[in-house]
């Protein structure tokens, strides 16, 4: 895991991008795809990303979020 400053620098970055532009969110089938990759993926670490830090339930449902090991 990053550590906890990098943790807190990389969701604010994501939370301004996301609401700067328009709090879009991804569909469904578009969700759960993502949510069943990093479900499966060797990075996870309970419900967090181990290289990010972002929790995937939220971070798998903004449509401005990427995967930062581009599974998604």
């Amino acid at each position: 895991m990053p550590s906890i400053f990098t943790q807190i620098k990389t969701f604010i970055h994501s939370l301004y991008i996301h609401i700067k532009t328009g709090m879009k969110k991804v569909g469904g089938k578009e969700y759960m795809k993502r949510l069943d990759t990093c479900l499966t993926c060797e990075f996870r670490r309970a419900d967090r990303c181990g290289k990010c830090g972002c929790m995937l339930m939220t971070k798998a449902k903004w449509k401005t979020s990427t995967c930062p090991v581009n599974k998604w």
